[in-house]
Order: C-alpha cells, then sequence, then structure tokens
C-alpha cells in the first residue's frame, strides 16, 4: 500500500521536476526601470518582458559594452509604445543556458539613465550597478536591427491593466499609430507624387500660363509636406524620441531636408525674374532644377529610414514598403523619362529670339 503511495506521489512531482520557471519582468511600469532588475533562472526558464508606456525595448549588450548590442545575434526585442496600460503584446524569451545576460532599455538616453538589468548575474566582479555606472558615460545608445531571441506574443499576464478597448487580436490603434500612419501616407503622396509631376508640368505641358500651373501645383506640394512633418515632430515628441535614439537619423534628415524645400520656392522665383530678364537660363535656373532633383532623390531616402523605424515599433507592412519602392521606382523612371524628353524638346525648338518673343517657361 505504502509502495502505491509512493509511486502515485512520484508521478505527481515528476512535471514538476522537468517544470521551468516563468518569469514576469515589467519594462518602464515604474519609470525607467526594469522590475525586477536582477533575474536569477534556470536553464530552459521563460523570460516575459511586459511594456509600459512610453518608448521602450530590451536589448543585450555584454557588460563591458553598454548600450550597444553585444553582436549580430543579440537578443531584441523591437519598440513597444502603448499610450496607456501595458501594450497587448509582450516579447518572451527562453534561456538556453545559465550564462549571465545583460539587458537594456535601447529607447533615446534610457539606457544612459540607468535603465538596465541582468539575467543570471556573475557570483563576483560585475554588477548591475557597475553597469549602470559604465552606461551613463555612452555617448549613444544603439539598437541592434530586427527583433531577434525571442517571440511577440499576446500578453497574458496583467490583463487588468490594459485598456478595454484593445486586446492581441484587434487592437485599436493608439493616437501615436494614427499620426504614423497619416504621417507616412501624406509625406509619401507629397514626395513620390506631388512635387515630381509639378516639376514635370514645366517639361511637358505646352499651355500657355504653365509657369503659374506649376508654381501653384508645388505650393500645394509645399503645403501638404509641411501637413505631414508637422504630423511627424508630433508623433515624434509623443514617443519623446525627436532627435533621439531610434528615431534620430530620420528625424535629422527630415528636418533638414523639410528646410531645404522650403528654400527650393526662392530659387523658383529668382529663375523665373532672371529668365524674364535675360531670354535663356541662367546659373540660378540649373541650380533650381538640380537642387529639387536632389531633394527628390533625398526625401526618398528618408522615406525608407521612415519605413524602417515604422518597422522597428511593430507597424511593419510589408506590403506598404513594396508599394512605397514600386511606386517611387516608377515614377522616378518617369520622371527621367519626362525630363529628358523635355530637355530635348526644347533643344530641337531653341531658336534665336531675336523678336524678344519668350514664352513664360523655363
Amino acid at each position: 500500500m505504502l509502495e502505491r503511495i509512493l509511486i502515485s506521489l512520484l508521478f505527481l512531482l515528476l512535471p514538476l521536476a522537468f517544470a521551468q520557471d516563468v518569469i514576469d519582468v515589467d519594462v518602464g511600469k515604474a519609470g525607467l526601470t526594469f522590475s525586477p532588475e536582477t533575474v536569477t533562472a534556470a536553464n530552459g526558464s521563460t523570460i516575459n518582458f511586459h511594456f509600459f508606456p512610453v518608448v521602450h525595448s530590451v536589448a543585450q549588450s555584454s557588460f563591458n559594452s553598454p548600450c550597444v548590442p553585444s553582436g549580430p545575434d543579440a537578443v531584441f526585442s523591437g519598440f513597444f509604445s502603448p499610450s496607456s496600460g501595458v501594450a497587448s503584446t509582450m516579447f518572451t524569451m527562453t534561456l538556453t543556458d545559465t550564462r549571465p545576460i545583460w539587458m537594456y532599455c535601447s529607447s533615446a538616453t534610457h539606457c544612459q539613465s540607468g535603465m538596465a538589468m541582468v539575467i543570471n548575474p556573475p557570483d563576483t566582479g560585475a554588477s548591475i550597478d557597475e553597469y549602470k555606472k559604465a552606461a551613463a558615460s555612452v555617448p549613444e545608445t544603439k539598437s541592434p536591427p530586427a527583433v531577434i531571441g525571442g517571440r511577440l506574443v499576446p500578453n497574458t499576464k496583467n490583463q487588468s491593466e490594459v485598456p478595454a478597448s484593445r486586446n492581441a487580436t484587434t487592437p485599436a490603434p493608439p493616437d501615436v499609430s494614427i499620426l504614423q500612419r497619416a504621417h507616412g501616407t501624406v509625406m509619401g503622396i507629397a514626395v513620390v507624387l506631388m512635387f515630381p509631376f509639378g516639376a514635370l508640368t514645366m517639361r511637358l505641358l505646352q499651355v500657355r500660363g504653365v509657369m503659374w500651373l506649376h508654381m501653384a501645383w508645388q505650393v500645394v506640394s509645399l503645403l501638404l509636406l509641411t501637413a505631414g512633418f508637422g504630423m511627424g515632430v508630433n508623433m515624434a515628441k509623443k514617443l519623446g524620441v525627436i532627435y533621439d535614439h531610434p528615431a534620430k537619423h530620420h528625424t535629422l534628415f527630415g528636418t533638414v531636408l523639410f528646410a531645404l524645400f522650403w528654400v527650393q520656392p526662392f530659387f523658383g522665383l529668382a529663375h523665373h525674374f532672371l529668365f524674364i530678364k535675360k531670354h535663356s537660363r541662367t546659373a540660378v535656373s540649373h541650380v533650381h532644377i538640380w537642387y529639387g532633383r536632389a531633394l527628390f532623390i533625398m526625401a526618398i531616402v528618408n522615406g525608407g529610414l521612415g519605413l524602417h523605424l515604422a518597422a522597428l515599433f511593430g507597424h511593419r507592412t510589408v506590403a506598404g514598403e513594396i508599394a512605397y519602392g514600386v511606386v517611387a521606382g516608377f515614377v522616378g523612371l518617369l520622371y527621367v523619362c519626362g525630363a529628358s524628353y523635355g530637355e530635348w524638346r526644347r533643344s530641337a525648338a531653341e531658336k534665336p529670339r531675336a523678336n524678344g518673343n519668350v514664352r513664360d517657361r523655363a
């Protein structure tokens, strides 16, 4: 009888012998902190990371090089930006050994501010306090290029902290997500469609007053660009990443480009008045033309940076990236063909203007 009882208890306890820990870590719930910031876990244990506002991530570094990825296979969760409560998606990773894993938040300057943790700290030597001290002097935080070392799954913990309107299957987009889509759409229309076709009006249309049509079209394009830029600035401020990692390159480049776009109308006006006066193109004319073409190329590149940034925040759409690339490539090819044809036609029609009869096109 006793033997049967012992065997039964053995079978009941056997699953527990192979069961591994599941440890929950809150990211940003109490400010710029991981809670807990020190975790001791066995091989095979699962670590679930739960993200709170505003923008946070989990990335792996080495102890000697804080705030930068430890290598190409460094763990990275991507960026989470819940508008309130805990994100409806969590990042989960399974330990494959018990070696120390140093983790940090790669958003803005969170790592330098002490937002770091360690899984299985060494018994002697390196400590989380020493890691934070070294992190404070790191000039720039960096992130791995893509999510790696774990999985993004529906959040199964702290559901009381998830806003009622959001869940893992039908998430309602927060304000920043709406701004992100609106910003990308408006800027894409302005840069990929409006500006190039506005430039082609001068090359292809042979109608009276084409210069005024060109001017009006580009003014509308510039206003559309301004609206999209405002959305981008508003979004970056809400996320706290304007001119800071991970949005540093896109926001800095975008701001410079925005200012350069506003210079272009003045080149255009100078070109127009000098053309009327001299009856031919001047150096300003060529600056206006090639400056605009350079802006178009740089804006397309920055749009690609924006798509990469959106992917880091979990808003990647492969269809959107393909559409952007295809449309930008097609419009670019169309512009080259249209501009080349316009220049050929202009050269063929070039005649001495002894009578001073100059049409309002250049």
